[in-house]
């Protein structure tokens, strides 16, 4: 897993069950707060391309190109911005 933090602020990218998942929130808020998103299931044994992006409280990914779905998160907001980097997978 992968976590940036800015203040209270947090974003974390998770791979679990074959499912590349992107959690977006408030640090001191565990709860229904937070914006949840997650991809199809793969198993194929390739590699597959991962965006995600953020607009204002609304989180959205996208899998070879295609949209997984939103999210949003309600006590998110402000400026962010990160580096890229590899998640491997198990």
């Amino acid at each position: 897993s992968l976590r940036h933090t800015r203040g209270q602020q947090q974003v974390d990218l998770l791979v679990r069950d074959n499912r590349l998942i992107v959690v977006l929130g408030d640090d001191n808020d565990p709860g229904p707060h937070n914006a949840f998103v997650w991809s199809k299931r793969e198993n194929d044994g390739g590699w597959h391309h991962f965006v995600f992006t953020r607009r204002g409280s609304t989180v959205e990914l996208f899998q070879d190109g295609v949209s997984q779905g939103t999210g949003v998160a309600l006590h998110s907001a402000g400026p962010r911005s990160g580096r890229s980097g590899s998640i491997p997978t198990p």
